[in-house]
């Protein structure tokens, strides 16, 4: 699986538990302050249908709905959520993860991109270059 912009995928086993993840894209490796060049990151957001969050500012203000049905793994409305962090795991690991049966593509969302970035923009529970990264992800730089 190439770890396109708006792909949902199912990660057996990540933290524990079976998630779903919302990939904003791939961070190109980059040189550090130190001048240390840091690995490629698949970027992404975790879904989930808990609904605790839709109640609390601003947190609901920096999540992404996905409609019961929309895809059919997903029984529940969900939600794409952009406020803890931006995850981020290595290139080379997410591909060996992929290789090993634990990460599963199951749709391409792109039509979720653009709310996204909206949230990139102005969010303030992120982190200023989690934000510069996603943007430049997923095509929004």
């Amino acid at each position: 699986m190439r770890p396109v912009p708006g792909t949902v995928a199912h990660w057996r086993e990540l933290y524990g538990q079976d998630k779903f993840i919302y990939l904003l894209g791939v961070c190109p490796p980059r040189a550090s302050e130190e001048g240390e060049r840091a690995d490629a990151e698949v970027l992404w957001f975790p879904i989930s249908s808990q609904t605790k969050w839709t109640q609390i500012e601003p947190h609901r203000n920096e999540m992404v709905k996905i409609p019961r049905g929309t895809i059919a793994d997903l029984h529940l409305d969900s939600y794409i959520q952009c406020f803890f962090k931006v995850e981020r795991t290595r290139l080379d690991r997410f591909l060996d993860l992929d290789r090993q049966g634990y990460i599963n593509w199951r749709a391409c969302l792109p039509q979720y991109i653009p709310q996204i970035r909206d949230i990139l923009t102005t969010s303030t529970l992120l982190e200023e270059y989690d934000c510069e990264d996603a943007l430049s992800a997923c095509g929004g730089a």
